[in-house]
C-alpha cells in the first residue's frame, strides 16, 4: 500500500491517501512475519538497501521516498534480503522483462517537476560546455543523470517539457544566423548532432522524438518543422527509430532539401532523397563532399543491418565523422584528418569494455575534437545500455583528445586543424 504525503497519486489503490504537495511517497506494508523488508523500484535504481522499511508500533512496515517528479513508478517489496513480491494492497501490476510483473503507481508532482526543470536549466547555464575544465560542469550534470537514468524517465511530463523547452531554444538560436567562421556543433537528442558551418548546416541522425524508440513525446509539429527549416542537409545512418525520423526525412524532401539514407532503405523513400551505397564518395553541392563508410552495428541482432558512418567535409569548415552505432572492434575507416569525431559512447562493443574500445578508436582516428553521442537515450531500458553523461566523462578523460559532453540543446564552437573553438 502506498500513501503519498507530498504529491498526488493518480488512481490510487485501496487505502491510499493522496494529499496535494511535492514529490514524496510513503509505502506501508502489513507485516508478514519478516525480519527485514525493503522497497525497491525505479525511484532508487531497484536497490532495496536504498529503501529500508521500519516497523511501526502497529506492526506494519513503512518507508518513504522523496524527490519524485510526475510519472509512473514501478516497484516491489523485498523481504529478508531475497524474497521479491508485489504489493498485496495494490491491484495494479505491469509486465517486466523475463515474464515478471511489478506493482505500479502514477503520481502528479507539479511543484517537484518545476523544481527539477529550473534546477537543470540553472546548472546548464552556470556551466556551459568547454573543451577543458570538466570538473565543475560534470558535477552540475550529475543531477540530470540521477533523474534520467531512472526507468520510466521517458514517461515523465517534466522530462518531456525540459526537452521541448531546450529544443525550442535551439531552433530559435539556429534561426538567428549561422556561424561566420569555424563551426559549431549542437546536440539535439541521443546521437543526433547538428553541425553548423558558414556554408551549410547539417544534421546527423537528428530525430524530433515525436516517434522515437519507445519515446513518443507530444512535441508540437511546428517545432519539428522548425528544426527542418534550420537544416540544409540531413544524414541518417540506419533504420532504428532513435536514429531515423521518417517524419523529418519527409519534411526535408517536401522542402526540397537533401536527406541522405543508406541505399538499402530505398523501400522507405524511393525518390526525393540521396541513396548512399557503402563506400561511396559523392558531392552534395556547395563544396560538401561525403564518404558513406560501411558500418557494422554493435549488437548481434543488428550486425546485418545496413548502416553508414558518414564522413562529411565542409568548405572552409570541419571534416566530421559520425560513427552511428558502429562496433569499434571492427575497423573504423576515414579518408583524412578528422576535425570532429562523433562516436557512440557506451555499449560500444559486445566484445570489449567501453573504455578500451573507445580509446582504440581514438588512437586509430586521432581526431582534433570529440563529441560523444548516444547518451541519455531515455527510450533504451537502463539495463540495456542507457548511458549517462558521467559515464562518458569516465570513458574519455585521459583518452588523448579534447572532448566535451553535451546535453539536449547545447552547442560548442570549434575550429579546424585542432584550434580551440
Amino acid at each position: 500500500m502506498i500513501a503519498s504525503g507530498m504529491g498526488k497519486i493518480q488512481h490510487p489503490p485501496p487505502g491510499v491517501t493522496a494529499p496535494d504537495g511535492e514529490g514524496r511517497a510513503i509505502f506501508v506494508l502489513e507485516d508478514g512475519g519478516w525480519r527485514s523488508v525493503g522497497v525497491a523500484g525505479e525511484f532508487n535504481a531497484w536497490n532495496p538497501a536504498a529503501g529500508p522499511m521500519r516497523r511501526r508500533p502497529d506492526g506494519a512496515w513503512t518507508a518513504e521516498t522523496a524527490g519524485l517528479v510526475s510519472g509512473t513508478y514501478r516497484y516491489k517489496y523485498v523481504a529478508d534480503g531475497g524474497r521479491w513480491f508485489t504489493d498485496p494492497a495494490n491491484p495494479r501490476v505491469e509486465p517486466a522483462p523475463g515474464g515478471w510483473v511489478n506493482s505500479a503507481f502514477d503520481i502528479d508532482c507539479p511543484r517537484e517537476d518545476a523544481r527539477f526543470i529550473a534546477s537543470a536549466e540553472t546548472a546548464l547555464a552556470a556551466h556551459p560546455p568547454r573543451w577543458d575544465r570538466h570538473a565543475p560542469r560534470r558535477a552540475a550534470l550529475a543531477a540530470l543523470d540521477a533523474e534520467l537514468l531512472r526507468e520510466g524517465a521517458a514517461e515523465r511530463p517534466a522530462v518531456r517539457e525540459l526537452f521541448q523547452r531546450r529544443l525550442a531554444r535551439l531552433v530559435e538560436r539556429l534561426r538567428g544566423g549561422r556561424v561566420r567562421a569555424g563551426w559549431r556543433a549542437w546536440l539535439v537528442y541521443n546521437h543526433g548532432v547538428i553541425v553548423e558551418t558558414p556554408g551549410a548546416v547539417a544534421g546527423f541522425d537528428v530525430v524530433s522524438t515525436r516517434a522515437g524508440l519507445r519515446v513518443w513525446w507530444d512535441i508540437p509539429a511546428r517545432l519539428a518543422a522548425g528544426l527542418v527549416s534550420c537544416l540544409d542537409l540531413l544524414f541518417l545512418s540506419h533504420r532504428h527509430l532513435d536514429h531515423l525520423d521518417v517524419e523529418m526525412v519527409a519534411r526535408m524532401r517536401e522542402a526540397g532539401k537533401t536527406a541522405v539514407i543508406p541505399a538499402e532503405l530505398s523501400c522507405l523513400f524511393a525518390r526525393g532523397v540521396r541513396h548512399a551505397s557503402a563506400g561511396e564518395l559523392f558531392d552534395l553541392g556547395g563544396g560538401v563532399r561525403v564518404r558513406a563508410h560501411s558500418g557494422r552495428h554493435v549488437y548481434g541482432a543488428g550486425r546485418a543491418l545496413p548502416m553508414r558512418c558518414y564522413e562529411a567535409e565542409f568548405p572552409g569548415g570541419p571534416r566530421v565523422l559520425h560513427l552511428a552505432d558502429h562496433d569499434y572492434t571492427a575497423p573504423v575507416a576515414h579518408d583524412g584528418p578528422v576535425d570532429l569525431l562523433i562516436p557512440k559512447c557506451g555499449g560500444v562493443s559486445p566484445d570489449t569494455d567501453d573504455r578500451e574500445a573507445i580509446r582504440r578508436c581514438l588512437a586509430s582516428i586521432r581526431p582534433a575534437r570529440v563529441l560523444p553521442g548516444h547518451l541519455l537515450e531515455v527510450g533504451h531500458p537502463v539495463r540495456e545500455g542507457r548511458t549517462g553523461l558521467g559515464a562518458a566523462y569516465d570513458i574519455l578523460e585521459g583518452a588523448g583528445a579534447p572532448f566535451e559532453v553535451l546535453f539536449w540543446g547545447e552547442g560548442i564552437a570549434g575550429a579546424c586543424e585542432g584550434a580551440p573553438g
